[in-house]
């Protein structure tokens, strides 16, 4: 573990850096767990555990992880207007397929962003 990081009781991805005076959270992907190489900062713990608390802290490591954690109602339809077979399950597209079809469902929404700032441990 880096000098001057402190892991909060409890929490096995917060660490507060005595050092910088921040916040660090250990960013993995909601849908298959992989661990991010870098981490997200924050200068006040209860921003970080908002972000959490609302799936902003944490980040999807593919698109095709994407597909499968999001919540997406049309994504058989956009499945089908990427040229895919409405039986083609996700897990069976290759990435670049997976964000032809996450680009199409995520087209001009507007998205929360995380209070935080990404950074390297």
């Amino acid at each position: 573990m880096k000098e001057g990081l402190i892991r909060l009781t409890g929490e096995k991805d917060i660490f507060y850096d005595s050092a910088g005076k921040v916040y660090r959270y250990r960013m993995h992907c909601p849908n298959c767990g992989m661990v991010a190489n870098k981490c997200r900062y924050y200068y006040n713990l209860d921003d970080l555990l908002s972000d959490i608390d609302a799936g902003l802290a944490n980040y999807t490591c593919s698109s095709i992880c994407a597909l499968l954690y999001g919540h997406f109602d049309e994504i058989t339809d956009a499945m089908e207007e990427c040229g895919h077979n409405r039986d083609k399950t996700i897990a069976c597209l290759t990435e670049h397929q997976a964000l032809q079809v996450l680009s199409l469902l995520v087209a001009d929404e507007d998205f929360d962003c995380p209070g935080g700032e990404n950074c390297e441990v």
